[in-house]
């Protein structure tokens, strides 16, 4: 916990006028400049002796948030707390300080907050004694990635606005913000997934589906329809038909990324080779989410990245809430700057019964996945969204 004092714009021209009217009650001495100096000077010490007092017993922490999505508000929350049993605080600001300049106070792969985020600072009014107050920062996260926050400050002007206060703390937190989800055409991947090998399947499992799965004894409570009534005729007992439960269609989203930056091929005005890997992510991501909000099981594979720091570079095929938060978690934490594996094929393991659709920065590459799989590059990102969403540079 370090604690300043800081003379701000008002601060200075306050002291710069004090000054003057010393100078002048000095040179003419009267009641009036005397007067007025005194009360001026007064005010000086007023501002910074209740300012700084009242900051001695200030003590802040940092919730860490859950996540962030690029383009929506990232909201963090903080913990004022007054340690003080009789003097009250009030007008806080609370702020978050940069980051380290060094790419060793930030670490690998990870980002400065302040270089890829809009910040507005938060605000507490009042803390009374020995109470804990909450106060929140948004920020807006224009890129994806982890982010790396490690001071914040709490300051204050109170009464006079002329001197101000702070007390900064270090506590180091790391935000993984996930990719832009964008909204993509809703019959894209039904005309993908038609007639091939993601579509509605039998399950080896009975069910509340349509499909004859068997027949077995009779309980107490089945349905009469689902009695086998040419069995009880036949006198075979009473039997009951028993349906199999359908799978929702697969699909498996393959991201390429196995070229180095340096080494895509790029329009002369288009978009520059990170901005082409960085759109061919949130291609994946929106792929990933549209797949999911439609009932699809879905898998992600990173493939030409061998970071082990990714939190699954090769998923399995499931659906649900915290499957698609560990498959965006995963597109979040892939850092464009780690080495490359040129020469990477999608593995047996991931060949499973699904629609293969790949994903790739600037051209496409069909050696990479089996015959049947479908193909995108980042290019067409702009042609494969709503009507309504389309226009503009996605970056």
């Amino acid at each position: 916990m370090r604690r300043r004092y800081h003379l701000h714009l008002p601060g200075v021209l306050y002291v710069a006028l004090t000054l003057f009217v010393g100078v002048a009650a000095a040179n003419r001495p009267n009641n009036l400049l005397v007067w007025v100096f005194g009360a001026m000077l007064a005010g000086v010490l007023i501002s910074g002796v209740v300012s700084g007092g009242m900051l001695m017993g200030v003590r802040g922490s940092r919730f860490d948030p859950r996540r962030g999505v690029v383009g929506e508000p990232l909201v963090i929350r903080y913990g004022i707390t007054n340690q003080s049993s009789w003097w009250p605080v009030f007008n806080l600001h609370i702020e978050e300080m940069p980051a380290g300049k060094r790419k060793t106070d930030v670490g690998a792969g990870a980002t400065a907050w302040q270089k890829a985020a809009r910040a507005a600072d938060g605000w507490v009014m009042h803390v009374g004694p020995g109470d804990t107050v909450h106060g929140e920062i948004v920020l807006f996260p224009e890129r994806r990635g982890r982010f790396v926050f490690d001071r914040f400050r709490v300051w204050s002007t109170f009464p006079f606005g002329l001197v101000r206060k702070s007390v900064s703390f270090g506590q180091r937190t790391e935000v993984l913000v996930h990719p832009r989800v964008l909204p993509l055409k809703e019959d894209l991947l039904s005309s993908l997934t038609r007639g091939g090998l993601g579509g509605f399947r039998l399950s080896s499992a009975p069910g509340p589906g349509e499909d004859y799965f068997g027949v077995r004894e009779y309980r107490p409570g089945d349905s009469v329809r689902q009695i086998a009534w040419k069995r009880v005729a036949a006198g075979q007992g009473i039997v009951s038909i028993e349906r199999s439960s359908s799978t929702p269609p697969r699909i498996r989203v393959v991201l390429n990324l196995r070229t180095p930056t340096t080494k895509l091929r790029v329009a002369e005005n288009g978009p520059s080779q990170r901005e082409l890997e960085e759109q061919a992510i949130a291609l994946a991501a929106s792929l990933v989410s549209l797949a999911d909000r439609q009932g699809y099981e879905v898998g992600l594979t990173v493939l030409g990245l061998d970071d082990a720091r990714l939190p699954s570079r090769r998923s399995p095929l499931r659906r649900g809430h915290w499957h698609v938060e560990k498959l965006m978690t995963t597109l979040a934490a892939v850092d464009l700057d780690a080495a490359r594996d040129e020469h990477a094929q999608l593995p047996e393991s991931d060949r499973d019964r699904a629609v293969i659709v790949a994903v790739h920065p600037d051209r496409a590459v069909p050696s990479i996945a089996p015959e049947g799989a479908w193909h995108f590059v980042a290019t067409q990102l702009e042609t494969l969204l709503m009507a309504e969403a389309g226009g503009g540079r996605v970056t």
